[in-house]
């Protein structure tokens, strides 16, 4: 084991990053690689579809609750404890998840699989952006987003073939065997990147205290808002795509992915692509083209729906901007957002932000489920509020963009 370490150190290769992105890889897709497993569930224990769908839910609530969490005890216990604690709880969490034997079971094991995944997601993160710094920093962040989001296009179609082959516990241990090849070079390769010094103590009040200190911090919010808000308004569309390309224009449910597809090619090619636009243009510059490409493809979807008739092709070109162009407000701004945070608030920052992420994301998908019914209308509208708003908070803290990457504002520089 020394040896190989020795050998990657002595060629150059950034090993941590490298399990770090391995072990993302192998959460994130969970959900997509259950969800084509759904109808064999419902049928085998004989509930609802609104009883299915709670297995969806009770896992997103568990991640809610577990991301609050994860990010003090990373400030607290330190990155690598929280790494592995989380991970062995979540490969736990996903055997008993695969041997249930009743609805009920799967129901609480699906529960404690969102929350306990957030340990290793949380972590992973911090010590990404902690041993790694500069440009290198932007180009690991990048690499991570579009290696998570290329596996997670994957996940509905591997997902579908294990089903088919293997039924719906084929799906379930899927979930155990992807976390168990992606999280265990994590476990030998990472190392702790929390000083002693520097850990704060776990206190429910210590707790309330950093998440208040950040929502009064003007800086982190002022970025940190405009990162979730765009994210959150590709979710939303996400969240109602297959039922309006399939339901509403009759587009054959097989042939769902040549239109998904496309668009998470272009959000993947921008992502791998955004450290070198940022070493030829700058922060400012490219911050600017990426919000005015999504600023374009939301106008081009929002007139579509109002004024012509609504088109899968068009659609997809227009998702394709608007995708293409939240690349670089979702991979760049982090280092500037959370940069200037001590580092015993880091995790804690890294918690907000994907809470903050969830909450619009899920706020979104709540009331669009009470106003959707076929036009992509309100889809489009709620998609051009979220993006006017993070538009907003971005022009309000464009001083704080202004910094160059040598100059220490990226976190790994301090």
């Amino acid at each position: 084991m020394q040896k190989f370490v020795l050998f990657c150190e002595r060629y150059g290769v950034a090993l941590a990053p490298i399990c770090l992105i391995l072990a993302a890889c192998g959460l994130w897709p969970e959900m997509e690689l259950l969800v084509p497993s759904l109808p064999d569930m419902k049928q085998v224990f004989g509930v609802s579809d609104g009883q299915i769908q709670q297995l969806l839910t009770v896992n997103f609530v568990g991640f809610l609750i577990g991301v609050l969490i994860a990010g003090p005890l990373c400030d607290s216990v330190g990155r690598k404890t929280v790494l592995v604690g989380g991970a062995l709880a979540y490969l736990i969490s996903s055997f008993l998840s695969a041997m249930a034997p009743g609805f009920g079971f799967l129901m609480v094991s699906r529960f404690l699989q969102g929350f306990t995944m957030t340990g290793p997601l949380v972590a992973g993160v911090v010590l990404i952006l902690e041993s790694t710094s500069g440009i290198k920093q932007v180009f690991w962040m990048s690499l991570s987003n579009s290696a998570i989001t290329l596996c997670m296009a994957a996940g509905p179609i591997v997902g579908s073939w294990i089903n088919t082959g293997f039924g719906y516990q084929g799906n379930l241990w899927s979930i155990l065997i992807l976390g168990l090849v992606g999280l265990m070079p994590s476990f030998f390769f990472v190392s702790e990147s929390l000083q002693k010094n520097k850990k704060r103590p776990f206190k429910v009040l210590q707790i309330f205290k950093g998440y208040f200190s950040l929502l009064r911090d003007w800086r982190f919010m002022c970025l940190a808002i405009p990162m979730c808000a765009i994210s959150a308004a590709y979710f939303i569309y996400v969240g109602v795509s297959a039922l309006f390309m399939v339901d509403t224009l009759g587009i054959p449910a097989s042939s769902f992915g040549r239109y998904q597809g496309p668009i998470i090619g272009c959000f993947s090619i921008v992502s791998l692509s955004s450290s070198c636009l940022l070493q030829r243009f700058g922060l400012i510059r490219c911050i600017t083209v990426g919000t005015a490409f999504s600023s374009l493809g939301c106008l081009l979807l929002l007139c579509m729906s109002l004024f012509f008739k609504e088109n899968a092709i068009c659609t997809t070109v227009f998702m394709m901007l608007f995708a293409s162009g939240m690349v670089p407000v979702c991979s760049l701004l982090f280092p500037y957002c959370v940069g200037h945070l001590p580092s015993e608030l880091q995790g804690s920052a890294q918690a907000m932000i994907q809470a903050l992420r969830l909450f619009f994301t899920s706020l979104g998908t709540f009331i669009l489920g009470f106003v959707y019914e076929g036009s992509l209308l309100p889809v489009t509208v709620m998609m051009s509020i979220t993006l006017v708003i993070g538009i907003f908070l971005l022009w309000k803290g464009r001083e704080f963009m202004r910094g160059e990457l040598s100059t220490g504002t990226v976190m790994g520089a301090h």
